[in-house]
């Protein structure tokens, strides 16, 4: 799995539960360029990474965007700081198969990786925490 998150504690902390909860082996990226070259270079499972992977938060869903094109069969988990409606469909249509919101407990992050990886073979899917910020055809929760 590929973690991108621009701070070291946070890309520490959330490796450590996916390794210990999920049972996975984690790389972790630091910035939009250093997560595209692990991407290309190492061909995950799944990516996992923050809206804010940056300095902006554009850059998060512009790196998201420019990651599906690139690997298209490879899903992702983008990490939001909010789950407005308009945010979680632009991760959406920018390739995200995984929604999580950075306000959960961080140990629910395996349900939604899970969520995702299961449904990998059908239609892209947006897995959030909060059923309530969007109603799209192929939307799962992690409840």
């Amino acid at each position: 799995m590929l973690l991108g998150n621009r701070s070291r504690a946070d890309r520490l902390s959330m490796a450590e539960t996916l390794k210990r909860d999920c049972g996975v082996r984690v790389s972790g990226a630091s910035n939009a360029r250093e997560f595209l070259e692990i991407a290309a270079r190492e061909k995950p499972d799944l990516a996992l990474l923050s809206v804010n992977l940056d300095e902006s938060s554009p850059v998060g869903m512009e790196t998201l965007r420019q990651f599906h094109e690139a690997h298209p069969k490879i899903p992702a988990v983008i990490v939001l700081d909010s789950a407005k409606r308009e945010i979680v469909l632009d991760a959406a249509r920018a390739g995200a198969r995984g929604i999580f919101s950075r306000h959960e407990p961080l140990d629910s992050v395996c349900k939604c990786v899970r969520v995702v990886l299961k449904g990998r073979s059908g239609p892209p899917a947006a897995t959030i925490v909060r059923a309530d910020a969007i109603s799209a055809p192929y939307h799962r929760t992690c409840e």
